[in-house]
């Protein structure tokens, strides 16, 4: 094990610790077990999950034993971590918007010394990453836990890509949980651990950046997480106290809720200030509620109000921001049975053939798994049958969110449309298409390893 030591000037360092199980057999020349990647400190101001990493791997470690596979925790953006200024996210870029092939591939490929901070944090980390897998992969039901801290008071929650594998990861938790944030953002972390090296990924927000409870926020998710994984047998014992029970109280009534993200506000040029009124998780309306206001230069004032219908998510009040970042979210509560529904339908062949023989809908002769939408059906669909199905959209056009009343009168023009072009009467342009796609996990599926819980 190499460790983390918080008695060291320079306490911050790339592996916090490194704890491996007793070997019990050898499988392809695997150990025994699972891996568990624990990564913190992705922004330069969330010390917070570094800190709760580190406290269980220094548990693990004094318990012999108890591990079965591997326990890896990692730091994030160590350069932005070492400035030691609490208000410091990143210093050239968004470390966790980094993470998209062209990013990585622009990263990996500059000489060292012309990389910016944020380009040597990715290189860096994409090569431990990389050099975790062997020939045959992670070991069955591996994971990566991404720890997070935010600026706006509010519950804390967990976000998964929405596929079924990383659900029964997330809902293990018993934290709001949140998906679609990767049909709004590119180039996360946990997407990019996903979809690129087959390993679930679960993002836990805990708190505050500046709460000290986050710290144990975070180290509650880390051991309920190995215990779902069955890597350790009680979580509770290790920890010293009820994980679950900790972090059903800090997420209070949002405990156990499913949320689908349907609006992303940016923060624009001049960024936006959010208003005191504007909280996390509480309901708002388009139109009519105000949630922030935007100043500009010439000193006009104008505030504005919800871009769609929902619960208003993460308003962003860090002390620095770019025009790029994301000022709000506005979710949708998604109904526990609709989940059920939805993970059925999933597991049917007949369902995806069903759904590609829609009007509008077909397809993609290139890319297995995939299909082509027509805009027009995809707008009056919103994303909500297509997320029914398990499908994530990686190409769209513009949809502006509407009410169903008015979704409902769009029907019928809007399918007869489709038909039309189905039947060549009217041309249909690149742009008008939506390209889905279905989740890897879904696809592939997610073995458990045998004393999974």
């Amino acid at each position: 094990m190499s460790g983390f030591d918080p008695h060291n000037p320079d306490r911050w360092q790339r592996v916090v610790g490194d704890v491996v199980g007793e070997v019990r057999g050898e499988v392809r020349g695997e150990r025994e077990g699972p891996t568990l990647v624990c990564v913190g400190g992705v922004h330069g101001n969330e010390p917070a999950g570094v800190l709760a990493s580190a406290r269980v791997v220094e548990r693990l470690a004094a318990s012999p034993g108890v591990l079965r596979g591997r326990f890896l925790a990692l730091t994030g953006n160590l350069r932005a971590l070492r400035r030691g200024d609490p208000a410091l996210r990143y210093q050239a870029r968004d470390l966790n918007r980094a993470f998209t092939d062209e990013a990585i591939a622009d990263a990996q490929g500059a000489p060292p010394h012309a990389r910016d901070p944020e380009q040597a944090e990715v290189a860096e980390l994409v090569t431990e990453l990389v050099g975790l897998l062997d020939g045959a992969g992670f070991p069955a039901g591996s994971a990566l836990l991404d720890l997070h801290t935010f600026s706006s008071p509010g519950a804390p929650f967990a976000y998964v890509e929405d596929s079924l594998p990383a659900r029964r990861l997330g809902l293990a938790l018993g934290l709001p949980l949140i998906v679609g944030l990767d049909e709004e953002l590119r180039g996360l972390l946990a997407d990019y651990a996903t979809n690129r090296l087959g390993l679930p990924s679960l993002v836990v927000e805990a708190g505050l950046h500046e709460d000290p409870g986050a710290v144990a926020v975070h180290e509650s998710a880390v051991w309920v997480t190995l215990e779902t994984l069955g890597m350790i047998g009680d979580a509770d014992a290790l920890a010293g106290f009820d994980a679950r029970a900790l972090l059903r109280g800090r997420a209070g009534r949002q405990a156990g809720r499913f949320y689908d993200i349907r609006h992303r506000e940016p923060e624009g040029d001049p960024p936006v200030e959010m208003l005191d009124r504007a909280r996390a998780f509480t309901r708002v309306w388009k139109g009519l509620t105000p949630v922030a206001v935007r100043a500009h230069a010439d000193g006009r004032r104008r505030v504005l109000r919800a871009a769609a219908d929902g619960i208003l998510f993460m308003p962003n009040r860090q002390q620095r921001k770019l025009p790029a970042d994301d000022a709000y979210f506005i979710l949708r509560p998604i109904w526990r049975r609709f989940v059920g529904v939805s993970g059925w339908l999933r597991q049917r062949a007949w369902a995806h053939r069903l759904l590609a023989a829609l009007p509008g809908v077909r397809p993609d002769p290139d890319r297995p798994h995939t299909l082509l939408v027509d805009h027009d059906v995809a707008a009056l669909m919103a994303r909500d049958i297509l997320h029914l199905f398990g499908y994530r959209v990686v190409r769209s056009g513009p949809s502006p969110y509407r009410r169903w009343p008015t979704r409902a009168v769009m029907a019928v023009w809007v399918l007869g449309r489709a038909l039309l072009r189905v039947g060549g009467v009217l041309p249909t342009g690149r742009d008008e298409i939506w390209v889905v796609r279905r989740h890897r996990l879904d696809v592939e599926g997610f073995p458990r390893p045998e004393n999974s819980r």
